[in-house]
């Protein structure tokens, strides 16, 4: 039965190792589907476009490469992975982008129904309130963009008042100046 089977059969085809396979029958099949018999004799290249703020880690790869030679993967098929996984990765930071971007027009767009047309002025005050306490609300961190946490700093740039040996650099304008009371005028329907 079997040799009527192996009729017409590529005579050269390597059987799959199995378990009680010698080296030279895995190595005879390695060779025949094209895995090198040296992790050293893959070389994959580095994903292109990896995105911004991400490095690439060549002990990852280092690490992919052992995986793929343990589990007889062709040098070509494991760069098609990386290529890949890097794709999916930059998906994955873009969505994340996205829905950061948001949230960020979420939260702002909350402030300015609550403020109306205070809200130059609120936002002034609460990066008062924060740079008194050590915060500058314009670096990365997520919670400085939740609506909430602004209020928390107006609240605290009002309660510190408009002591300008408090406030300090003329880059941030009190509620009472000029550029604010013209902001008022502009965007303030009760004024």
């Amino acid at each position: 039965y079997h040799s009527k089977q192996m009729i017409g059969k590529n005579v050269d085809s390597v059987l799959v190792p199995g378990e009680d396979s010698s080296p030279d029958e895995v190595s005879a099949y390695r060779q025949a589907i094209g895995v090198p018999d040296d992790i050293a004799d893959y070389k994959l290249d580095a994903p292109e476009g990896v995105p911004e703020g991400m490095e690439f880690d060549q002990s990852v790869m280092d690490s992919f490469k052992e995986f793929a030679h343990t589990n007889n993967m062709p040098p070509a098929v494991a760069q098609q992975l990386v290529n890949m996984q890097m794709g999916l990765t930059t998906e994955s930071m873009q969505a994340q982008e996205a829905q950061m971007q948001t949230f960020v027009a979420e939260q702002d767009a909350q402030l300015k129904r609550e403020w109306g047309g205070a809200y130059e002025k609120n936002i002034t005050d609460a990066k008062l309130g924060a740079r008194d306490l050590g915060i500058d609300l314009a670096d990365d961190h997520p919670v400085f963009n939740e609506a909430w946490f602004v209020q928390a700093m107006k609240r605290h740039g009002n309660a510190v008042g408009e002591d300008s040996l408090k406030r300090g650099d003329a880059d941030f304008l009190g509620a009472n100046s000029d550029k604010m009371k013209g902001q008022d005028i502009i965007n303030n329907p009760q004024n």
